[in-house]
């Protein structure tokens, strides 16, 4: 298990708040956001889970999903987040993707969820930053 409730601390905690004071940055909760790709977008779906008072906005490119993970979110009652997740349809992550889908929908979570003709690669993430980036500012209401 990779889980490090430790590490979202640090991150919610620390990282955020010496980000704020050395950058300009815009800190309310429904302008923050953390996205990741692989184990990056599991990283970002952990975070939005044990952390959502501190990311609400979560995007997710070819997650590195776990049943536990999946299972975390489904047995929880539904989390104030907005999730965007994308999945490459050759040789990626979508069979878990699209089981987590099944359970954000059922949560009734705000997502947009996306499937492209492209593998577990920087092209495919590359190519959908802007994605969740326009979805995140298209929809601020929850």
């Amino acid at each position: 298990m990779i889980e490090n409730i430790k590490f979202a601390n640090f991150v919610a905690d620390e990282l955020v708040t010496t980000i704020d004071a050395n950058y300009k940055t815009n800190s309310s909760l429904e302008n923050r956001a953390i996205l990741g790709t692989s184990l990056g977008g599991w990283n970002s779906a952990f975070m939005g889970f044990n952390r959502s008072e501190a990311f609400q906005l979560i995007g997710i490119h070819s997650p590195a999903f776990g049943e536990d993970i999946i299972h975390a979110y489904s047995n929880a009652e539904k989390l104030p987040l907005k999730i965007f997740m994308s999945a490459g349809v050759i040789f990626d992550t979508e069979v878990r993707a699209r089981e987590m889908k099944i359970v954000l929908e059922s949560k009734q979570n705000p997502l947009y969820y996306i499937e492209v003709n492209e593998g577990h690669s920087w092209g495919n993430w590359r190519a959908l930053i802007d994605e969740p980036l326009t979805f995140f500012s298209q929809h601020s209401d929850f």
